[in-house]
């Protein structure tokens, strides 16, 4: 994949979880913060990789498992 189409994928990536769970973006250039209520990360994007960190709050950690796997499914369809 080249660093377009991660960057393409991460992008839309921080769309869907800004319609899902209101996260705010924060476009730098090789970088994506997240910004959120109770949720705070970034995606950072790399020549061959995409690193994902999220921090979420007391109330969002109830849905830790809910949003790991609706990123990990859309990193499975979109990233290869």
């Amino acid at each position: 994949m080249t660093i377009d189409e991660i960057d393409r994928a991460a992008r839309a990536l921080a769309v869907q979880l800004k319609e899902r769970y209101g996260v705010e973006s924060e476009w730098l250039p090789d970088r994506i913060v997240l910004i959120g209520s109770g949720v705070s990360g970034f995606l950072q994007l790399a020549s061959d990789h995409l690193v994902i960190e999220v921090r979420l709050g007391l109330a969002l950690s109830l849905l830790k498992r809910a949003i790991e796997r609706e990123i990990t499914d859309y990193l499975r369809t979109h990233v290869t």
